[in-house]
C-alpha cells in the first residue's frame, strides 16, 4: 500500500488526461488541461468548432457544481480556480455539441496524507459519426476497469449493449443503416461514469 504524504496546505493532483490522437467533435478541436500554483486547473483548447462548447465540474457524487458555455472554440485557455473548493476528487468535462470530447480528474488534497490505491482511474472515449450510417467508437482505459457501450432509441429502448473487461484498447464501429429513421444515442461507461455520450440522427 503506498502513501502519500502532501507537505503543502492546499495539493493539486491531476490523475488522467484524454488523449491527443483521438480526433475530438468536428476533428479539429483538441483539449487539455494542466495545473497552475495548486490555485487553478488550465484547460487549453486548440483548433476550431462550429459547435457550442461546455467545460462542465462535478465533485464526487456526480454533482454539477461549474459550467462554462462558450458560442465557439479557437485557440484559448479556460481558467477555472479550485482553491476554494474542499478536498476531494473533481471531473472535468469538455462538451461539443452532445459529445462529451475529454475528460480528466483533478484530486485537491489538504495537509494529511492519501492512500494512492483508493483514488480511481479515469477512461478515455471518443464517438465519431462518419458516412454511409455507421458510428466509431474508440476506448482507451486500464485492464481492471469494466466498461461498456450502450446504444438506446428516443424511447430509451435498449438497441445493442456490450461490456469490456481484461482489455486496455477498445475500437468499435457501429452501423445504424438497417435503424428506422430517428434519434440514436450512443453511450460510453467506465465502471459506473459516463465518460462519452453522443445524439445520432438518421
Amino acid at each position: 500500500m503506498k502513501t502519500l504524504t502532501v507537505k503543502l496546505s492546499t495539493f493539486l493532483f491531476l490523475i488522467s488526461l484524454s488523449l491527443s490522437t483521438f480526433a475530438l467533435g468536428d476533428g479539429n478541436l483538441k483539449a487539455s488541461l494542466s495545473l497552475k500554483n495548486n490555485e487553478a486547473v488550465e484547460i487549453a483548447l486548440e483548433g476550431n468548432s462550429s459547435q457550442p462548447i461546455e467545460i462542465k465540474v462535478f465533485d464526487s457524487k456526480g454533482t454539477l457544481i461549474s459550467i462554462k458555455s462558450l458560442s465557439n472554440a479557437g485557440d484559448r485557455i479556460i481558467t477555472h480556480k479550485i482553491s476554494e473548493f474542499p478536498e476531494g476528487i473533481y471531473t472535468y468535462q469538455v462538451i461539443e455539441g452532445d459529445e462529451i470530447v475529454y475528460t480528466a480528474r483533478v484530486v485537491k488534497l489538504d495537509e494529511g496524507s492519501l492512500e494512492c490505491r483508493n483514488v480511481p482511474n479515469c477512461a478515455t472515449a471518443s464517438i465519431t459519426e462518419l458516412e454511409d450510417n455507421t458510428v466509431l467508437v474508440r476506448l482507451i482505459k486500464s485492464q481492471n476497469e469494466k466498461s461498456r457501450i450502450k446504444i438506446t432509441d428516443d424511447e430509451g429502448i435498449v438497441l445493442h449493449r456490450k461490456v469490456y473487461k481484461n482489455t486496455d484498447y477498445v475500437k468499435v464501429t457501429h452501423d445504424i443503416s438497417k435503424f428506422p429513421e430517428g434519434n440514436y444515442y450512443f453511450s460510453v461507461y467506465s465502471n459506473n461514469d459516463l465518460i462519452a455520450y453522443r445524439k445520432v440522427s438518421k
